[in-house]
């Protein structure tokens, strides 16, 4: 071999080696940055997974949120609320046209709208009193009329509400059919209960007059010291002791009834005893006159018999 091939071998097998060396490393540089894209695209892909679910849970909730404002409709919030002197059932409230509530249906000259209250009870309660007719609207306040029948007691707890009232022209259909349902359970309870009160007041005035009855008839057992003058002694008295009292004369009675049915019976034994004697004297006497008879004068006739008395009847 060439002496110049020999030194060209001898500095190429450093290079190869070098080479070698540096592929090796290259190629695992390019595992490693394969391996890591290939992590990064699946995190990518994920990452676009997630936002696209993201995204439609946002809109859902967008969508939700749009149909609860649109249910519950415009709201304000009106301060320094209170009953209404003037008239039944109505509230004042701090809020009026000025600041848009029934501006439109005044503005056109219609009837103004409804709208719902709520009274705040505390800065998160807020209690709901119903659904509002506008009665009267002016710029910075208004009088509402509820439109249905007020429950016992109801009107004077609104005292109790003066404050910050939260107005609204609409909510959802759902909670205005709940509402509309539990008004008429209310309602048919009122008036089982009223049918109740009636019930008891009726039972109530039976058991006076039960008690007064009582009264008169104990009165009428036992008697009345107090009774007015004249009045017979059997009320004075009382049944009781009237019967008492009769008893003892009834038994007096029978008493007397018994000694002169013995002395009756003891009378009847000796009339009988006194019959059965006459009886058997005049028998006697019967048969001894029998047996005598009468002679005819100078033996003239026929004898005469002389028979008893009772031979005769």
């Amino acid at each position: 071999m060439h002496i110049l091939g020999k030194v060209l071998l001898w500095f190429s097998i450093p290079l190869v080696i070098t080479a070698v060396v540096f592929t090796t490393m290259l190629l695992d540089i390019r595992s490693n940055w394969k391996a890591k894209l290939d992590t990064s695209l699946q995190a990518a892909q994920q990452s676009a997974d997630t936002l696209r679910v993201e995204k439609a849970k946002t809109a859902a909730l967008t969508e939700e949120l749009i149909n609860a404002r649109h249910s519950w409709g415009d709201a304000w919030t009106a301060a320094n609320g209170n009953r209404s002197q003037g008239e039944n059932g109505a509230i004042e409230i701090g809020v009026g046209s000025g600041k848009g509530l029934g501006q439109k249906a005044q503005a056109l000259g219609k009837p103004l709208p409804n709208v719902f209250l709520f009274a705040h009870t505390s800065p998160e309660e807020a209690q709901f009193l119903g659904e509002f007719k506008l009665s009267e609207l002016r710029i910075d306040s208004a009088t509402c009329q509820i439109t249905r029948t007020l429950y016992p007691g109801e009107e004077e707890g609104w005292e109790q509400l003066r404050g910050v009232y939260h107005v609204r022209d609409t909510i959802p259909f759902g909670w205005i059919s709940a509402i509309s349902e539990l008004d008429g359970q209310i309602l048919i309870a009122q008036r089982h209960l009223e049918v109740q009160r009636e019930q008891l007041k009726t039972l109530n005035e039976e058991v006076i007059e039960s008690e007064e009855s009582l009264a008169q008839r104990k009165a009428e057992l036992n008697g009345d010291p107090d009774a007015p003058q004249g009045a017979e002694q059997e009320v004075v008295d009382g049944l009781v002791e009237t019967v008492r009292r009769l008893e003892t004369e009834r038994n007096a009675v029978l008493a007397n009834v018994d000694v002169l049915r013995h002395d009756l019976n003891d009378k009847y034994v000796l009339l009988r005893e006194t019959m059965d004697a006459n009886t058997s004297m005049t028998k006697k006497i019967a048969d001894a006159a029998g047996s005598a008879s009468v002679q005819p004068r100078n033996g003239v006739g026929p004898a005469l018999t002389v028979r008893p008395q009772a031979d005769r009847e």
